[in-house]
């Protein structure tokens, strides 16, 4: 079961929703640059049904749901990953179809991940048509790896800077970069410096926020999708 054949209904339903219908002068013209769009965020989009009917994932999604084993695939139907949050994330999605917000975090063997789950538009908007939950994924990190070197670029950092501050934006402290890295502390606070006089940050701190804002940016799309009807699902290349 692909991406595509996953995400046909849904894809229409967020087209209806969003009134991007003007895009379908051409044949089949909307669905495929709304797909191409939600594939861009760097953010996990899913749709389910109350029962937990996946009817649309984008690409972070998939992603997601590889690196973290929080939520699988089971028959079409989306479970979390462990039975203890099962309960929780069944009652979420159907509530969500019946108009209510909630946020979970769910738990895994790598770590847990949020998940925010809430209705797709208003009562009025799903008359006639089946109530859909829309989950959208938190970040798993405050920086991602592709906006730090496009943030190094644009400061023309050189690569043991974009080293350092990939350490620190990791949450490292100077000393421990310095030992990850091999070099002296002193050499590391060169570089943060450095940095700062390329950026105009005040501080560490500062520094690390400027790159936490930045908007997350997705690597080049390898079409993922869950694979046969298995139990549990891994997205593949």
């Amino acid at each position: 079961m692909d991406l595509q054949a996953l995400g046909r209904e849904g894809l229409q339903t967020l087209i209806d929703v969003s009134e991007l219908a003007a895009e379908r002068s051409a044949p089949g013209l909307g669905e495929m640059l709304l797909t191409r769009v939600l594939d861009e965020i760097g953010y996990g989009i899913m749709l389910a049904t109350a029962s937990g009917e996946l009817r649309f994932a984008n690409h972070t999604a998939l992603t997601e749901c590889a690196a973290t084993h929080t939520i699988r695939l089971h028959d079409g139907h989306l479970q979390a990953r462990l039975p203890r949050d099962q309960d929780s994330f069944a009652r979420a999605l159907a509530n969500a179809c019946a108009g209510q917000r909630s946020v979970l975090r769910l738990s895994s063997e790598q770590a847990p991940m949020s998940v925010a789950v809430v209705p797709l538009g208003t009562p009025v908007e799903s008359a006639g048509r089946e109530p859909l939950a829309l989950l959208l994924f938190g970040k798993r990190l405050s920086c991602e790896p592709l906006s730090v070197e496009f943030y190094a670029q644009v400061h023309r950092l050189t690569l043991t800077e974009t080293t350092v501050l990939k350490g620190l934006c990791s949450g490292l402290r100077p000393a421990a970069v310095s030992k990850e890295l091999g070099i002296a502390v002193s050499t590391v606070r060169s570089h943060i410096g450095s940095m700062r006089l390329k950026t105009g940050a005040s501080s560490i701190g500062q520094l690390v926020r400027m790159v936490s804002a930045l908007p997350p940016i997705v690597p080049t799309l390898n079409r993922l999708s869950w694979g046969g009807p298995s139990e549990e699902h891994t997205p593949k290349a």
